[in-house]
């Protein structure tokens, strides 16, 4: 037991840290306006991702 979560405990702080840090640029991205953009992105990627993801 004692390993578990010695192994649990960096590994949740790290993605604690990782998500903390992904959602402040996000948050950093949206405040300069970025928000269009990420949409035209994720619309111009779609009709590319669909069809790889329906092949497999």
């Amino acid at each position: 037991m004692p390993v578990l979560t010695a192994w649990t405990f960096p590994t949740g702080l790290i993605l604690f840290l990782l998500s903390n840090l992904v959602l402040r640029l996000v948050d950093f991205r949206f405040h300069k306006n970025h928000y269009p953009l990420i949409v035209k992105a994720l619309g111009l990627a779609a009709p590319l991702v669909a069809p790889a993801l329906h092949a497999n």
